[in-house]
């Protein structure tokens, strides 16, 4: 396929996806709200909403209640706030239909929309499909690399860790495989670095997700750390990093030096000035309402002063036909009244005129108030009166999380972050570009800001290959930059809303490209025909041999060989397991609980049973909470984490019960898995001989993510009798299992 082809077929199939997400509303984030509370105003209907995680992008929300089961749009709603440190949200609703008064929190998520980043892709082809081309190694790079010693720690690698690492450095494009603990990252990847950036080469390094990023980017700095290649400085991150990865590499992140950090310290100094301004505006308002009381005072005394005017001058009317002397006297009374008067209102006027407030605004209205607008002036402050009213509801939310931190200490937080902003505008994207011997980024990212760029390199890395879409890696393809894939198709695939079930057209065939992983970039760029190569995409997991170099790795450093036999049975046919523990490995320990189902769930995909062993678990045994990866509740089904997070409330706030598809990219310690299938549910993700719902990739998946423990929870006896091709059955009948009771 040339260029042209390549370009329809990466078109025609974001369009069909694009479309098969919006007619069946997929592609979003939804974000549970931990706490509500309205900000009692009189004048707007406001809300501070506390969120269980940060939003990815706070301008394409949705707010959905359960009860009624409806998601409303932005026309609902405005965002007045967000505070990405807090996770406060803070909303003004727009339509009473938009009913948050009577929710419960737990009743209310906000939806972030992700269907942009489908139509970043779409506008990537749209600029540079014309642009794609196969990678190219030159072969006088390629002997001399070969040549090259490539690591000063070569004696770290075992054999087939050496032969990855020449096979990634010496072709044009290379797939590294490798089973969960063979070095595919820690070692393969490093090494790969270490040896071009001794060749003086530009590296760029690309992942499916932040996370899996941050992973390989921090094993690459602090193997250029202890070979002495590179200091910090010539490292990249582009994008947002994790927190633990900023604290650890701050000179790395752009976030810390370059636009999207000036971005974030601009909004947060915002946040600070939005709460200087509540405080500042709770004082504006006493002084409005001494305002309104020494003008309303002085419109009584002018209404007094008008009323004595025109009662003198009907009584100079009657002085015509009656006597002067009878009232002369009353007449004299009143004008020394009306002298005292006039004296009052003078002063009164010079001493509204003279006050001065918080507010510009308002000062200057003051500075021109006379006898002939005065009633204009006080129509303004009120007007003034009800927009502060209105600031003071939609900032107080956020005015109460720090409402324990003095002014000054806000004010000096403040000016910190705008002189981290000087320091920082002397520098753009482009010079640290220009510089750094390593970027990374998230292919989303690449793919939002390198429409109109290309990204100068001489080798690119892709980290977690097999979690990442073919037609994202595809955009990769351009400048004849040599590429390098490391994965493990024998896991979860891309997260792609659209499956084959999905497929009623020929057109629609061509989505395939996003279900597919980006190991199959090289059938891609080798394909002759589209329809041949559709048909393959759709109906195999692997790529073709003929179209990319393969090196795999056989030593895991992470099982112990029993375990490693299981997996080579039931999971690795090809790629037979070879275990490290003879090399001292302290391998994984499977453990079972054993959980009978005792009652029909209220959904499909439900098993009661299991959420309460898990929860005696939990109660009986100590994880350390304050750690992210110290341990994760995962199940194959939506249904089951609903459950699981209705009893598991600080597990849930932790965001530490997930399906097995979320966990894709992510390690613990140790992995609880609520297996949910038994005698009540026929088995469906975790049948792993069942190729239609690809179960030996989901559950693979799931064991991969532990580190130290797996502990399996499920219906014992059930999956005791069933066959040896059942990689959940097997694990359950291996001589090393432990069992728990409870």
């Amino acid at each position: 396929m040339n260029e042209k082809q390549i370009q329809k077929l990466c078109l025609t199939g974001t369009d069909v996806y694009l479309k098969f997400l919006e007619e069946n509303k997929r592609a979003v984030d939804r974000i549970n709200v931990l706490i509500k509370e309205q900000f009692p105003s009189p004048h707007v209907s406001m809300f501070r909403l506390i969120l269980a995680k940060q939003l990815f992008d706070r301008d394409n929300i949705s707010i959905e209640l359960k009860p009624p089961g409806k998601i409303y749009g932005p026309d609902h709603f405005s965002v007045e706030e967000y505070d990405a440190d807090t996770k406060t949200l803070i909303i003004e609703v727009l339509k009473s239909d938009l009913n948050l008064r009577r929710s419960a929190a737990a009743n209310i998520a906000v939806i972030s929309d992700l269907r942009f980043l489908v139509k970043n892709v779409r506008k990537w082809y749209a600029t540079n499909g014309l642009k794609i081309q196969h990678p190219v190694m030159p072969a006088i790079a390629a002997r001399r690399l070969t040549a090259a010693k490539y690591s000063n720690c070569e004696e770290a690698l075992d054999s087939f860790q050496k032969q990855a690492v020449i096979t990634s450095v010496t072709n044009p494009l290379a797939y590294i495989w490798g089973p969960p603990g063979t070095g595919k990252t820690r070692h393969v990847l490093t090494h790969a670095v270490t040896t071009l950036l001794r060749r003086h080469k530009k590296i760029a390094i690309f992942a499916p997700t932040n996370l899996a990023l941050d992973q390989a980017m921090e094993a690459v700095i602090i193997a250029a750390r202890s070979e002495e290649i590179r200091g910090d400085e010539s490292f990249l991150r582009l994008g947002v990093p994790s927190t633990k990865f900023a604290k650890l590499f701050p000179s790395a992140c752009e976030i810390q030096s370059l636009n999207k950090r000036m971005t974030d310290l601009k909004r947060q100094i915002e946040i600070y000035e939005a709460v200087l301004n509540h405080r500042r505006g709770a004082t504006i308002l006493k002084s409005v309402d001494l305002l309104k009381f020494e003008i309303d005072g002085l419109q009584n005394q002018l209404r007094e002063r008008q009323n004595i005017y025109e009662e003198l001058g009907t009584k100079r009317g009657n002085l015509i036909s009656r006597a002067a002397h009878r009232f002369k006297g009353k007449r004299k009374g009143q004008e020394t009244s009306l002298e005292l008067l006039e004296t009052q209102i003078n002063a009164r006027l010079e001493k509204v005129k003279r006050l001065h407030t918080e507010s510009q605004k308002l000062d200057i209205l003051l500075a021109q108030i006379d006898f002939t607008n005065i009633d204009k002036v006080e129509g303004e402050i009120i007007i003034l009166e009800k927009k502060i009213n209105r600031y003071m509801a939609s900032r107080g939310a956020l005015a109460k999380e720090y409402a324990n931190r003095s002014s000054d200490d806000i004010e000096k937080v403040r000016q910190n972050l705008v002189d981290q902003i000087s320091t920082l505008e002397s520098q753009t994207v482009k010079e640290r570009l220009k510089s750094a011997s390593v970027i990374g980024m998230t292919l989303d990212y690449f793919i939002g800001h390198f429409v109109d760029t290309r990204i100068k390199a001489d080798h690119i890395f892709v980290d977690e290959a097999g979690y990442a879409p073919l037609v994202k890696v595809l955009t990769l393809c351009r400048g004849e930059i040599p590429l390098t894939l490391i994965g493990d198709h024998m896991q979860l695939g891309p997260v792609c809303q659209m499956d084959t079930n999905n497929i009623r057209t020929e057109a629609d065939k061509s989505a395939c490209v996003w279900m597919s992983s980006a190991l199959h970039v090289g059938d891609v760029l080798i394909s002759q025909r589209q329809g041949p190569l559709i048909a393959r995409l759709l109906s195999q997991n692997e790529p073709k041999p003929k179209s990319i170099i393969w090196a795999k790795l056989k030593t895991t450093y992470r099982f112990g060989q029993n375990l490693a036999d299981i997996l080579s049975k039931n999971v690795y046919r090809k790629n037979e397991l070879l275990s490290a523990e003879n090399q001292g490995l302290q391998d994984i320990k499977v453990h079972c609980i054993d959980a009978p189902p005792f009652s029909n769930p209220k959904l499909n995909r439900q098993n009661i049973a299991e959420v309460e062993q898990i929860e005696k678990l939990l109660n009986t045994c100590t994880f350390d909470s304050d750690k992210d990866e110290s341990y994760a509740i995962l199940t194959p089904y939506k249904d089951q984490v609903a459950l699981l997070s209705k009893r598991l409330i600080v597990p849930q706030q932790q965001g530490r019960i997930m399906t097995i598809h979320r966990s894709q990219g992510r390690e613990w310690d140790t992995v609880i898995l609520s297996i949910v299938d038994g005698r009540l549910r026929e088995p469906w993700f975790t049948n792993t001989t069942n190729a239609k719902s690809g179960g030996m990739y989901v559950m693979n998946t799931a064991i991969s993510r532990a580190r130290k423990h797996l502990i399996i929870v499920c219906d014992l006896n059930h999956w005791l009798k069933q066959d040896s091709k059942q990689l959940i059955s097997e694990l359950l009948r291996s001589k090393d299992i432990i069992f728990h009771t409870f």
